[in-house]
């Protein structure tokens, strides 16, 4: 996400889904980079739903409708350097991929289609600015906006938009941390619009 596959030789690229079920449909009715205020994070979840080998009453529990494990941390230092990328774009899936095969090739936020979407979330409690590290997003007329990492505050992206993250400064003196949730929302109906931009989100970023 903000260091994608292209910046770390040896990694293999990839949006994060595996081979499987896919979602049960479900989550929002429309380009844009979202940022909420922080706000205290979540009861932590389980990350991985593995079939479960528990039986109760002499029956085994039903396998999982799909597997999360697109979970990535981010441990930037100084000195890093990171390249611009794009988490995933389904345009750009191989045509013999379960997924391609599924729904074709498409641009993000096609109606009717799935919508892929990341969530970054700073982790830092205290992050000064002249620590820099922002993260960045560029548009095709190569300009752009930043994000400064900050308490518990979150953003959530299309995958699509082009990205990347700004090494720590010198004066940091240590990493600075961040986790990135690989989502995919599916439309509830035949030709619905799936968006980050829901209303008690507040408004989004366009650019």
């Amino acid at each position: 996400p903000e260091q994608g596959p292209e910046s770390r030789p040896g990694l293999r690229s990839g949006s994060g889904l595996r081979p499987g079920p896919r979602p049960k449909p479900g989550l929002a009715p429309g380009p844009a980079a979202q940022d909420q205020e922080p706000q205290p994070p979540p009861p932590p979840h389980p990350t991985s739903s593995e079939p479960s080998t528990e039986e109760q009453d002499g029956m085994t529990d039903p396998p999982p409708y799909f597997d999360c494990h697109a979970i990535l941390a981010n441990a930037a230092m100084h000195g890093d350097g990171f390249a611009w990328h794009q988490d995933a774009d389904p345009n750009t899936f191989p045509s013999e991929s379960a997924f391609s095969q599924q729904y074709g090739h498409y641009s993000n936020r096609e109606p009717g289609k799935p919508l892929f979407v990341s969530l970054l979330l700073y982790l830092d409690l205290d992050w000064p600015r002249e620590f820099d590290a922002e993260t960045l997003f560029l548009d095709t007329s190569d300009t752009g906006i930043l994000v400064r990492p900050k308490k518990y505050r979150a953003v959530l992206m299309d995958q699509d938009i082009t990205h990347r993250l700004s090494a720590p400064s010198h004066q940091a003196g240590r990493p600075r941390y961040s986790l990135v949730w690989k989502l995919m929302f599916l439309p509830r109906s035949p030709g619905q619009e799936c968006s980050i931009a829901r209303p008690e989100w507040g408004p989004p970023c366009y650019f």
